[in-house]
């Protein structure tokens, strides 16, 4: 460690002078190379943990410097907002740039200008020109990330990059030269030469590499299908033979009932009583979970009349195949809630009473939201890509949902007490009501007592009226004697 320190201080020779001024003390500053790196560092943001890495010095070399420009008072222990507590607990104490510190860098002539913020990392993905020149460690990598580091023939994941054209020949070390083979392969080719129909494999593989550049965010990934080929024809029972007549090499399964495994096209295949089992580990992409499936059968269609002439023997029935896609997975890729779940650590496995039917994975650091259902998954994938779709156009935060119940509540009072106002006005106006029953009842009986004293009353007029009409008469009577009297 102490070597490679002494062998960095020698590039580190040449000495900067800056002239601090006001609202400071006017101070002439000096800072070496080093010194004058870590303040930009820190500056950014970084942590001596980052900054030893990237300067090529030991952390306790970096934390002397970091003392020294605290003697100057260009640096302090403190607070960084961007590190999390697990951050400081992992890289020890936190250093940032002090107030004069940051008049040095923004506004001290002659000092470089420094753009603010940690250095964000760039995407590992990138567009890959197949003439492109790249060294076998980063080819490595590469075939990692995209989930190629493995033989183009079986499979194996121990591989070796092999020329196709050879170096004594003029190749050269591309992405279109070398390809993965394990070590037996890697021999057999060198010894007889590229198998039959190999062509097509490598044309998958330089598919597969650039296939990259069209990966958008949420973009769908169709993959680990399975497919299950139904056989209805009299001659599959006599396969066994078939097979070892024809020469192809196979190994026997005692699953699915018996019956025989082999390698076909880079795809494995196993054939049993009933049926013809395909898994293809290839990728299709496309916008939607649908269009996906669509790419992945017509594909497997491709490669099942390829196998039907391998075998000499015809698979269909009536003309017709009769299949289904036992396994299917789609994913969501670059997702936003992938990238979210990924960064804090955090893993999402979805059940219902089904089963598992999403989760998310970054197993080659594509933040993938996948619905993996081998009956649902397509209508799974395309319920979460709308959800996510209309989420991005109508954006909905935790604060916006806070907000919303605040006002909810705020509403639910206010009717609250417009409805206990409401109860007690009713309240009031039963008791009126009441007042009023009353009233209405004393006003009753009077009219009561009223109506029989005028029925009385019309009872004594009436008496009155027939006493005098009978004293009319009587009248009436004597007038008329006393005139009879006088003739």
């Amino acid at each position: 460690m102490k070597k490679r320190d002494k062998q960095v201080k020698k590039t580190y020779t040449s000495k900067n002078t800056y002239l601090l001024s006001a609202p400071f003390p006017v101070e002439e500053i000096i800072l070496g190379d080093t010194k004058h790196d870590v303040l930009k560092f820190i500056y950014k943001g970084e942590n001596p943990h980052t900054i030893s890495r990237k300067l090529n010095l030991s952390r306790p070399t970096i934390i002397q410097h970091l003392k020294e420009l605290r003697k100057n008072k260009l640096v302090k222990k403190g607070v960084n907002d961007d590190f999390r507590e697990i951050d400081q607990k992992h890289y020890g104490e936190i250093w940032v740039v002090s107030d004069k510190g940051k008049f040095l860098i923004e506004k001290c002539v002659g000092f470089p200008q420094v753009s603010k913020g940690v250095t964000k990392k760039v995407e590992k993905f990138r567009v890959i020109e197949l003439d492109e020149k790249v060294s076998k460690k980063s080819l490595q990598r590469v075939l990692k990330m995209y989930n190629l580091n493995k033989c183009l023939i079986c499979g194996n994941k121990k591989f070796e990059l092999h020329h196709l054209l050879e170096k004594k020949k003029g190749g050269e070390d591309t992405f279109r030269n070398l390809i993965p083979l394990c070590p037996n392969h890697h021999r057999e080719i060198h010894e007889e030469g590229l198998p039959k129909n190999f062509e097509e494999s490598i044309k998958d593989y330089y598919k597969f590499l650039t296939m990259k550049k069209r990966i958008n965010q949420d973009t769908v990934r169709g993959h680990a299908f399975m497919l299950v080929l139904s056989i209805n024809n009299p001659d599959w029972g006599n396969r066994e033979n078939k097979l070892n007549s024809l020469g192809i090499e196979h190994n026997k399964i005692s699953t699915f009932g018996g019956g025989q495994r082999l390698i076909f096209l880079g795809k494995k295949v196993h054939l049993t009583s009933k049926s013809l089992i395909i898994y293809d580990k290839e990728s299709y992409f496309s916008k939607t979970a649908n269009r996906s499936k669509s790419q992945f059968i017509s594909n497997i269609l491709i490669f099942i009349k390829k196998f039907e002439r391998k075998i000499e023997m015809d698979l269909s029935q009536k003309g017709q195949y009769r299949f289904k896609v036992a396994r299917q997975h789609y994913s969501l890729m670059k997702n936003s809630l992938a990238k979210q779940y990924n960064k804090e650590g955090k893993k999402l496995n979805c059940y219902t009473d089904k089963g598992l039917w999403m989760l998310i994975d970054n197993s080659y650091n594509l933040h993938e939201l996948e619905t993996v259902h081998s009956k649902t998954g397509v209508k799974d994938n395309e319920i979460v890509q709308d959800f996510f779709n209309s989420l991005k156009k109508n954006p909905i935060t935790t604060k916006f949902i806070l907000e919303g119940f605040e006002s909810i509540n705020k509403q639910q009072e206010k009717g609250t007490e417009q409805l206990n106002t409401l109860i007690s006005t009713v309240g009031e106006y039963g008791e009126h009501i009441k007042s009023h029953t009353g009233s209405m009842q004393g006003l009753d009986k009077g009219m009561g007592i009223l109506s029989r004293g005028m029925n009385k009353l019309i009872g004594i007029k009436g008496k009155n009226l027939k006493l005098e009409r009978e004293n009319i008469k009587l009248k009436k009577q004597k007038s008329q004697t006393k005139l009879k009297d006088y003739f």
